[in-house]
């Protein structure tokens, strides 16, 4: 499997058994600490970027927290299949 993909599919999973919104850092310490070789945190962010283009995760900013990451309906049906 290409990087890439991996770290979407990683990304999908930590969200669906997490259950709840994660920080935008949560997820990218998650993704630099659980993926080997360790991606590089511009390979993360293409992945993120990707799957909110697709419709798969969203990101809700507020004052407080910055960007909580939670998945769609679609992303939670595709972490469900590659689960």
């Amino acid at each position: 499997m290409d990087q890439n993909r991996e770290i979407k599919h990683f990304i999908l999973l930590a969200l669906h058994r997490w259950g709840k919104p994660v920080t935008e850092d949560a997820l990218n310490n998650a993704c630099k600490h659980g993926l080997t070789p360790r991606p590089l945190q511009s390979d993360v962010d293409a992945a993120r970027h990707q799957l909110e283009e697709g419709n798969f995760i969203v990101g809700d900013k507020d004052d407080i927290d910055g960007t909580l990451w939670t998945l769609t309906g679609k992303g939670k049906l595709k972490a469900k299949q590659i689960d």
